[in-house]
């Protein structure tokens, strides 16, 4: 198993504390070259607000589109990734039981 799949698998981890995601993956995940990486550690619920923040921004919108499904994602963040350019990104976005209603 290389380091790259153990912290993959580490940031896709829902039952650990979100500081040990935080530790486990670094506080450098968010810019992580590895995509599937960053993929984990944007769909994993136990993900500080801090870093799915940060992820909201990637330039990946299969990225942004698990930070917008993330049932952890707040409903301001959620507010701005509805007007995001990708509509699977806004559709992950009404299918969150946090989004905002208008």
């Amino acid at each position: 198993m290389t380091t790259g799949s153990v912290r993959r698998a580490g940031g896709s981890e829902p039952r650990l504390a979100p500081s040990w995601v935080e530790m486990w993956v670094g506080r450098s995940s968010p810019t992580d070259k590895s995509l599937y990486v960053r993929y984990g550690v944007a769909a994993n619920p136990s993900t500080p607000v801090g870093l799915l923040t940060k992820l909201a921004t990637d330039e990946d919108n299969y990225i942004r589109s698990e930070v917008a499904a993330n049932p952890s994602t707040p409903g301001e963040l959620l507010t701005k990734l509805a007007t995001d350019e990708h509509e699977f990104v806004r559709s992950a976005v009404a299918r969150n039981p946090n989004a905002p209603k208008k």
